[in-house]
């Protein structure tokens, strides 16, 4: 967990040493593909993991409730903030 945590600081300090000098579109696309490589590498670990793979049968209808619950709460989180911080700049 602070392995985490650290990373996360230290990213943050690094971009706001370098927000001068770093491109947000180029920012947003590295973003995208380091989170497609991640999911690639998930859907990796896996697929080679032969209890996940025998058991995914009986993951059923649990796992099915879990992923819509989590998209629901991440975008009604995404929606709060975006009203909450970006909507009120827009609007100036």
């Amino acid at each position: 967990m602070w392995v985490i945590l650290i990373v996360l600081i230290a990213g943050m300090a690094l971009g706001f040493i370098l927000r001068e000098k770093l491109n947000e579109k180029f920012l947003s696309r590295l973003l995208l593909i380091s989170i497609y490589i991640l999911l690639f590498l998930l859907g990796v670990q896996i697929g080679n993991n032969p209890r996940i793979l025998k058991n995914l049968s009986s993951l059923g209808f649990q796992a099915v409730a879990f992923t819509f619950a989590s998209v629901i709460g991440s975008l009604l989180c995404i929606v709060l903030i975006y009203k909450l911080f970006f909507l009120k700049k827009n609007n100036r």
